[in-house]
């Protein structure tokens, strides 16, 4: 296949059962002029055979072997060797809805699109039981490039901007601005930063309203959950991303307090307080809140940052309102405690549905 007129890349690595739904998914699409490149990310499980399998019986499937280097390394090993005119994105264990690839190709082609996402459907599951389900919802839209520094805090507060495998991309902007994943991040928060490295640089960034893809997070009960040191440094980095992104596109942060309070609160402080909060993290309250204060005194927070009202951020958000009023009057133990309720909240949940 000399072009095709999109490439999706799917690293895979222990998929086990949903390997094949996801991979079907993609390949049943009513656009058949694609590319699927699978990169077995060292699996274990027999997920390696499998992606040889479908290779074998389809010659739109490529397959890369190689040892284990994360998401990010296996992305990027795909975009190496990637001829589609736009790439695509999936999880090993996620679904394309019919009729994706072809309506965004179609549109992106007619928009001239750097950049175009469509509409996800998140669900959380717990041992098979649906915990929480979530949806974007967007408009049919094309913005250029003033509109999308007019819109960034909404775009990046509205979850347009948390994942990649809900667009596509065009190839050669990609690679004129040589975008690739940062191999820093091990455990989360790749895709936001791919994101925004790519935001700075697009001039035509188009949106649909369509329903094109499901996402399942599957997570164990919490007290099995472990707790992961690589996390904590990950949302750090991601959190100076996101703040030197404000700057390089001229965002002033002043004149949006309440999203820039949002987005802060969201990437930097509740996410690393639901990490150290985690069954099997050692650390003790005190050194927790101990971090927690010294993020205070990071360069993410202006002088005005603690001054705004509590409520107008409530009014934004409930839970991140209810986190920037406990941080802003330094009550971390709440806080810990907040977070500990969530989490025993979810864990119960799953308990009684799967009664």
């Amino acid at each position: 296949m000399e072009k095709p007129k999109v490439t999706i890349i799917m690293p895979v690595y222990n998929s086990g059962v949903y390997l094949q739904t996801a991979i079907d998914s993609i390949l049943c699409q009513s656009l058949r002029d694609i590319e699927l490149i699978l990169v077995d990310d060292g699996s274990t499980d027999g997920s390696s055979d499998k992606c040889d399998e479908y290779a074998a019986v389809d010659d739109r499937v490529v397959v890369i072997h190689q040892k284990n280097g994360g998401i990010c390394n296996a992305r990027n090993a795909a975009l190496k060797i990637a001829k589609g005119a736009y790439i695509a994105y999936s999880d090993h264990d996620d679904e394309y809805l019919p009729g994706l690839l072809e309506k965004a190709y179609l549109v992106a082609v007619r928009e001239n699109a750097d950049i175009l996402k469509f509409c996800k459907q998140e669900l959380v599951t717990m041992e098979g039981v649906v915990l929480r389900e979530r949806h974007t919802t967007l408009s049919d839209q094309t913005l250029n490039h003033d509109q999308i520094v007019e819109n960034y805090m909404e775009l990046l507060n509205g979850k347009v901007l948390e994942c990649v495998w809900d667009g596509l991309y065009r190839r050669e902007f990609l690679e004129k601005h040589n975008i690739r994943f940062d191999e820093f991040y091990k455990s989360g928060g790749e895709d936001i930063d791919y994101m925004v490295q790519i935001m700075q640089y697009v001039e035509r960034f188009t949106t649909m309203h369509d329903l094109f893809y499901l996402h399942y997070a599957r997570t164990g009960i919490s007290t099995s959950t472990k707790f992961n040191q690589a996390k904590l440094g990950g949302f750090q980095k991601l959190a100076k991303t996101v703040h030197q992104s404000f700057k390089t596109l001229g965002v002033d942060v002043d004149n949006h307090k309440v999203e820039y309070i949002f987005q802060m609160m969201f990437t930097l402080v509740n996410s690393q307080i639901d990490v150290m909060t985690a069954p099997q993290c050692s650390y003790s309250d005190n050194e927790i809140a101990k971090r927690i204060s010294e993020m205070r005194e990071t360069e993410y927070f202006p002088i005005w940052f603690f001054h705004v009202d509590s409520l107008s951020v409530f009014r934004y958000s409930k839970k991140i309102g209810l986190s920037y009023f406990l941080f802003k009057h330094k009550l971390y133990k709440l806080m810990l405690l907040m977070f500990r309720t969530r989490r025993k909240q979810m864990d119960l949940k799953a308990v009684k549905s799967k009664r």
